[in-house]
């Protein structure tokens, strides 16, 4: 991430860059892990990552920002 930051936060964006463009408040939150092979059916050992995204009308950043808060705090005390 430190040595390429604009590309990283490019791909890591994708889903919450069209909030800019609709004028929201987007947020991707880390929600988690998978192992690989529950979508596919697989077998899979491999954990992956996923998240959600949190979406906000304009001028919602503090309370978004909130509720990812809460969001993290709530699946880390699991």
């Amino acid at each position: 991430m430190l040595a390429d930051p604009i590309a990283k936060n490019s791909t890591l964006g994708t889903f919450t860059q069209f909030a800019n463009v609709l004028d929201l408040t987007g947020l991707a939150v880390p929600a988690g892990t998978y192992a690989e092979g529950d979508l596919s059916g697989g077998q899979g050992q491999d954990r992956l990552p996923f998240g959600i995204t949190l979406l906000g009308g304009r001028q919602t950043d503090a309370e978004v920002l909130e509720i990812g808060r809460r969001f993290e705090e709530a699946i880390d005390g699991k």
